[in-house]
């Protein structure tokens, strides 16, 4: 029979054992790598989180903001430091207020980003308390779509909302306990929920022909390329609150997919313009923009009733292949 000194002595060798094994279990839970980190909330196990990184460093991004009317959502492409934590640059700027007086951030004042992380194919946007500052439910939405449309620019998954630390079930009004997703930018079709409809992303200028901002408008399956750019040719839906980029009487006589070039044949009432560097921009950029939107377009030519034309009225260049490398709505 042991010695009670000796059974005393393994007792607390034991015990220092087990301590030494609960500080290592303490030490893997807490120290882990960053990508590894864990989480819960009052309801579930563990979640495992990870970085949202983008596979090699980017030098810009793309945040969106609000028309001025607080209509639509704007893309604007900021130059940063080359870094592969885009989105979380994207996010601070949404949170660091419009760049200018042409357009708005519904963000309230003072928000702050806490961490911002991806598990189980959702992005957690923890912030401070600030953002609960919000005056009525169409802010709270407009809060919602800029950050979700911002950050699935990067990621393309949907976002949950979370103050400081805690997952929001309601926002102003808006349930966000929910993934939330922006599905498509501006939409002005009349159903947004059906998901067999053919739809093009198209172009037109805000009211102060300073940004070009995308609608997403159904548009025919069978001629889509035609029907995108009659569409565009149209003008805006008058609800939307946005202004053409074609002059008025334009007719389209024809659209050619040449390899991945768009060959855009109108008629010369888009000339009548005469003048406006604001909208001769405008006119080229939003034809570019709406044409390369589709799949396999990355130029376009413009023709005018079968005949090019090498220079606009206000002297920009358009014969041949148009390529345009500034980013869209770029902020300097």
């Amino acid at each position: 029979m042991p010695h009670p000194n000796q059974r005393k002595r393994n007792i607390i060798i034991s015990l220092i054992l087990l301590l030494i094994l609960l500080m290592v279990l303490a030490w893997v839970i807490w120290f882990q790598p960053q990508d590894q980190k864990t989480f819960s909330d009052n309801n579930r196990q563990p979640i495992q989180q990870s970085q949202i990184l983008t596979s090699a460093p980017v030098d810009q991004v793309v945040a969106y903001f609000l028309t001025t009317d607080k209509k639509n959502l704007v893309p604007l492409t900021f130059k940063i430091n080359a870094t592969q934590e885009a989105a979380w640059v994207a996010v601070e700027k949404i949170l660091a207020g419009a760049p200018n007086e042409f357009v708005v951030s519904p963000i309230p004042e003072g928000t702050k980003l806490l961490d911002l992380y991806s598990a189980e194919e959702t992005i957690y946007v923890n912030l401070n308390e600030a953002v609960l500052n919000i005056t009525d439910t169409n802010q709270a939405k407009a809060v919602m779509d800029t950050l979700a449309a911002t950050i699935q620019k990067i990621a393309k998954q949907p976002i949950k909302l979370l103050v400081n630390g805690e997952l929001l079930q309601d926002l102003g009004g808006v349930d966000v306990s929910k993934p939330y997703s922006v599905d498509v930018i501006n939409y002005y079709g009349k159903n947004a929920n059906k998901t067999d409809e053919c739809r093009a992303t198209i172009y037109f200028s805000d009211k102060m022909a300073m940004y070009l901002v995308p609608v997403t408008l159904p548009v025919n399956e069978n001629i889509k390329a035609l029907s995108t750019i009659k569409a565009l040719v149209s003008g805006p839906p008058k609800e939307s609150g946005l202004s053409g980029t074609v002059w008025s009487g334009t007719k389209v006589r024809g659209v050619e997919i040449v390899g991945d070039v768009m060959v855009i044949n109108l008629s010369k009432e888009a000339l009548n313009y005469g003048g406006g560097s604001a909208f001769e921009m405008a006119f080229v950029n939003s034809l570019y923009y709406t044409a390369t939107a589709l799949e396999g377009i990355n130029s376009i030519e413009l023709i005018f009733d079968g005949e090019p034309v090498s220079l606009l009225p206000e002297g920009t260049e358009v014969s041949g292949t148009i390529i345009i490398s500034t980013p869209l709505n770029a902020i300097n």
